[in-house]
């Protein structure tokens, strides 16, 4: 069993690779029809800041490969000795082995949560000349999520903040934004590979919010969709590249494989991207 104790944590796509992980390592070891796997977490559904298309997509895949995702589920208490853990709701579910997210707590104590508040662009905190990035933070998104505890955003956060650190000290004229392109690698059972790329709304671009969500499970294909573009979700929205806006700051813009390019596909707007095989040049000859 997996459980996620609370919220936030660090990495929200953790849990589920790991469940997938498992199961597919115990698919090798011929043991896999003898185990039930359960995902139990306080979220109303997976990886909540990715949009509202993510999430139902990654429990679609986790009960095609057997493994079952009870949502809204909040812990009240472990029983270690009896195998037991009881939720709020009273209900209570027995487990074999129980591989869990523990509370996440901040270990500077400041605001209501602990969490030190910065600007969602700048990094900036409430204090001139003073800024903050990565798990400590707490940033919210234009549409009411947490932004996800995840090592690319303290990656972006860290450039926007030094850009912006050397703005404020004179050093340049440039100021920087945090970047919202959010590139999740999971690795389902049968599949080459996953790679899901999810700008987030407000934060990838100023200008171009979209929602997105592209899946490649072989080396030269791939299948994504993308959602409400334009819609009542995110209105007057152009639905226009997001990929490769040239009028967008270079540190901005998703960083692609470099075998594909990536182009909206009207109507439907619908996100496709086209990959073709690396080609490796030929070595040169020199002539003696």
């Amino acid at each position: 069993m997996f459980l996620i104790t609370s919220q936030p944590y660090r990495c929200p796509v953790a849990p589920y690779e790991g469940a997938l992980l498992a199961a597919d390592l115990l698919r090798e070891n011929g043991t896999r029809v003898a185990t039930h796997f359960a995902i139990y977490t306080p979220e109303q559904q997976p990886m909540p800041s990715a949009g509202p298309y993510a999430g139902p997509e990654l429990v679609s895949l986790l009960n095609r490969e057997g493994i079952d995702v009870f949502c809204e589920q909040t812990v009240e208490r472990i029983d270690p000795d009896g195998r037991t853990i009881y939720f709020q709701d009273g209900q209570s579910v027995d487990f074999d082995l129980l591989v869990f997210i523990p509370p996440h707590q901040p270990a500077i104590t400041l605001g209501q949560l602990g969490w030190i508040a910065v600007d969602p662009v700048t990094m900036q905190t409430q204090y001139s000349g003073i800024w903050a990035i990565g798990d400590i933070t707490a940033i919210t998104c234009p549409w009411g999520k947490p932004l996800p505890k995840a090592a690319i955003f303290a990656k972006n956060g860290a450039a926007a903040a030094t850009t912006n650190v050397l703005n404020y000290l004179g050093q340049t004229d440039d100021s920087a934004a945090l970047s919202g392109s959010t590139p999740e690698h999971t690795t389902p059972p049968g599949t080459v590979a996953t790679f899901s790329l999810s700008p987030i709304p407000g934060f990838t671009s100023p200008r171009r919010r979209a929602n997105c969500t592209t899946t490649s499970t072989t080396r030269n294909a791939t299948g994504g969709r993308c959602g409400n573009v334009g819609g009542p979700e995110y209105p007057g929205i152009t639905p226009t590249s997001a990929w490769s806006d040239p009028s967008r700051p270079r540190r901005l813009r998703h960083r692609l494989d470099p075998r594909c390019r990536g182009e909206w596909a009207a109507p439907g707007w619908r996100a496709r991207r086209r990959c073709r095989p690396r080609v490796e040049p030929a070595p040169r000859r020199h002539r003696g």
